[in-house]
């Protein structure tokens, strides 16, 4: 398979996302989310007609802002008799404002399918109908909006990336972004020197009071000088895969637990210009470890 096109949502607003990716992480959705939209399209592209697949995600974060929330005592109610407050756990939203850029692949020895990229893949009827599916399935749990000019860029043999990137390096002069990027390799270095994994997950986080009253982060994440951020990147297995009444075209069942991961967000433009910039370091895919049972996504350049 080989790289034969990109869909690029450029500025794309959605509403009300599911910002608790799982119940250890809140803040920018599970990138399972993202993954999972592409998939969508990818199954809208083959009802088109389109022997494509999509093979990874990139994203690119301009705005988050997580919603304030709600009380549970209603204004009306307050000073008022007393009342048992209702079993509801209200769930946290958000509202984001992201760039998606999805690499299509295909098989390239297939001269009608490439005649048929060139010919008509930017065609109005193909960008119509992806701009009537993206506004009508969810991404990440909230509702798509003001989706800019769509674009839909063919890959040659040569210029594969090329295409691409310059399309990129114009979006970024004109709206900022941060690109999202997996670092598990920061928690399996301090794995290595003897320290507990989740602690250097939490170190990440937390602030620490000193003793001139100030509040800093641990030294080696001081030290660093990056954005760090917690991510929920897929689920571990708890148990083999089975089957069980009620579940959907008899497909086999089975309980997990999520993993949570460590990210950086890193700004766009420092990355673009640079002459060593790939773009499998931002491309997310769906991976499955049969050995360690678990199901997650991570960059094609991390799992290189």
């Amino acid at each position: 398979m080989e790289t034969m096109a990109y869909v690029v949502l450029p500025g794309l607003q959605v509403k009300d996302f599911n910002a608790e990716s799982n119940q250890y992480v809140v803040g920018i959705p599970a990138m399972t989310g993202f993954t999972g939209f592409g998939h969508g399209i990818e199954r809208e592209l083959n009802r088109l007609g389109w022997a494509l697949q999509v093979e990874g995600v990139a994203v690119m974060l301009h705005d988050l802002r997580l919603h304030e929330g709600h009380p549970k005592c209603p204004a009306a109610m307050l000073g008022a008799k007393d009342f048992i407050n209702p079993p509801i756990i209200e769930e946290i939203k958000g509202d984001m404002r992201v760039t998606l850029v999805l690499r299509l692949v295909g098989n390239y020895d297939d001269e009608a399918l490439s005649q048929k990229l060139a010919d008509s893949f930017a065609s109005v009827e193909t960008r119509q109908a992806l701009y009537n599916w993206i506004h009508a399935n969810p991404c990440c749990g909230g509702s798509c909006h003001d989706l800019k000019a769509l674009r839909l860029l063919v890959a040659t043999e040569t210029e594969d990336d090329d295409l691409l990137l310059k399309a990129l390096r114009r979006l970024q002069q004109h709206d900022k972004g941060f690109w999202v990027v997996p670092r598990d390799d920061l928690l399996s270095e301090r794995q290595a020197e003897g320290q507990d994994v989740l602690d250097a997950l939490l170190d990440t986080q937390r602030r620490m009071k000193q003793a001139d009253g100030r509040w800093r982060r641990d030294a080696w994440i001081g030290d660093e000088k990056r954005w760090l951020v917690p991510l929920a990147i897929g689920y571990q297995a708890i148990e083999a895969p089975q089957p069980r009444q009620g579940v959907r075209k008899a497909a086999p069942h089975i309980y997990a637990e999520p993993l949570t991961g460590l990210g950086e967000l890193v700004y766009a433009s420092h990355w673009l210009w640079r002459p060593d910039f790939v773009m499998d370091s931002v491309f997310w895919v769906h991976r499955h470890d049969a050995q360690q049972q678990t199901y997650f996504v991570t960059t094609l350049q991390a799992e290189a």
